[in-house]
């Protein structure tokens, strides 16, 4: 008895038709089309800042603003800072008006950039990698 049961249930399927097995797949959202066409920025505050105040801008935004930064010197590294930014021409800014210094670059993105920024020599140096720096 319990197997004519399971297999009329089977066969029937509680009345479901061939459509409710594979349900609709979801419709591709501009979301989606918008994280593809994003990279990460990683900008890496190095040598030269002594309880200096940072500010950086990306496409004349200000992405990040601190005060008091200063170089570990064991490790090289004072502060990081990660933002998403688009595909396509980038302008990047750093200002550290403690130190009356400021300085910008343009730059074509097409995958994660890895920005390196210290203080040499009274102006500020600007490195670009397209691999993270190392620590330590």
């Amino acid at each position: 008895m319990l197997s004519i049961f399971v297999l009329l249930f089977g066969v029937l399927g509680c009345a479901a038709n061939g459509d409710d097995l594979f349900p609709d797949q979801p419709e591709p959202t501009d979301d989606l089309e918008e994280e593809a066409s994003t990279y990460q920025l990683v900008i890496d505050l190095q040598s030269g800042f002594l309880a200096d105040t940072v500010q950086i801008e990306v496409n004349g935004e200000l992405v990040w603003e601190e005060k008091e930064v200063t170089t570990e010197m064991l490790i090289g590294l004072a502060d990081s800072i990660e933002t998403k930014v688009p595909e396509g021409a980038v302008t990047l800014t750093v200002r550290i008006p403690t130190q009356d210094l400021s300085s910008g670059m343009d730059l074509e993105v097409d995958a994660d950039k890895y920005i390196g920024v210290s203080v040499m020599n009274g102006s500020i140096e600007i490195f670009v990698s397209d691999t993270p720096f190392g620590y330590g």
